[in-house]
Formats: structure tokens, C-alpha cells, sequence
């Protein structure tokens, strides 16, 4: 944390397979090594302040993961939806402070107890849909014309 890394060696994470947090949050990471996937003990990671544009792929490998935090990242997107769905046990969600333009409708089907999505200033959600799944998302305001509003 907050040693301005951009980079790992590929293998870095291959022999730490019973780590269950890691915290990599003010950096300079915009990927995250393959060797990320082995970690299936993982439960918490924390990548807040670092310039993704994207949520890494090797995160939906991480079956046991419950919290995940990236916030004040560059995410423009929840994309492929198979990143988070793959991720069962998650608890706990927080894309504050990006650039997202939309969030998934297969996030209502997960069992995320805390979801955090304020702050993402190009984004809308329908609270009748969203509110009842998702009781602790604020409303998000929207600064851009070309808002997307989250709908059935």
C-alpha cells in the first residue's frame, strides 16, 4: 500500500495461496498479475486509488472473496458481468468514486449485503428496482446529459 507500484512480477502470487486479505490500495496498478487467480482464500482485497479503467478479470477467480473495494479507480464499467457473478460469496461491493457509466442488473441477483456506488458521477439507478436489494446505495446524481439510468 501506498508504495506507488505499477507492476508485479507474474508469479508473485503463486505461492501466497492462503492469503486472506491483500491490500494494494495507492498505487500506480492498472493490471493485476495472472498469478492473482491462485489466491482462492482470498476474502478481502482492497485496490482503492490505483488507475484501473476496468475491474480486473483475475478477480472473478477469487471464489471466496467477500469484500471487494475499489474506489477512486478510473472504472468506466462492471464489464464482463462474469467478474462479479463468478464471486458468490461477496458481502460487500464498493465502486464509489469512479467513472461508472452503468451498473449490471446481475448485481440484484447476488447476495451482497452492502453495496456502495455513490459518487460515480455519469450514473442513475432506479431506486424502486434497486432499493430493497440494495438498502445502503445512496442516490447517485447524475452531471452528464448522457446519463444511463439502470431499469428493467
Amino acid at each position: 500500500m501506498d508504495n506507488r507500484l505499477s507492476k508485479f512480477p507474474d508469479s508473485l502470487f503463486s505461492s501466497l495461496i492462503k492469503l486472506k486479505t491483500l491490500t494494494l490500495y495507492n498505487n500506480n496498478l492498472m493490471f493485476l498479475p495472472p498469478s492473482l487467480s491462485h489466491l482462492t482464500n482470498l476474502k478481502e482485497l482492497y485496490l482503492s486509488q490505483n488507475p484501473f479503467m476496468w475491474i480486473p478479470k483475475e478477480i472473478g477467480n477469487l471464489i471466496n472473496l467477500a469484500k471487494l473495494i475499489m474506489t477512486f479507480t478510473h472504472i468506466t464499467r462492471v464489464s464482463p458481468d462474469y467478474i462479479i457473478t463468478n464471486l458468490t460469496n461477496l458481502q460487500f461491493l464498493n465502486l464509489s468514486h469512479n467513472r461508472l457509466h452503468a451498473l449490471p442488473l446481475t448485481l440484484l441477483n447476488m447476495n451482497i449485503k452492502e453495496f456502495y456506488a455513490i459518487e460515480n458521477p455519469y450514473i442513475k439507478y432506479n431506486k424502486r428496482i434497486c432499493g430493497n436489494k440494495f438498502p445502503t446505495l445512496k442516490e447517485i446524481s447524475s452531471r452528464s446529459v448522457n446519463s444511463f439510468l439502470l431499469s428493467l
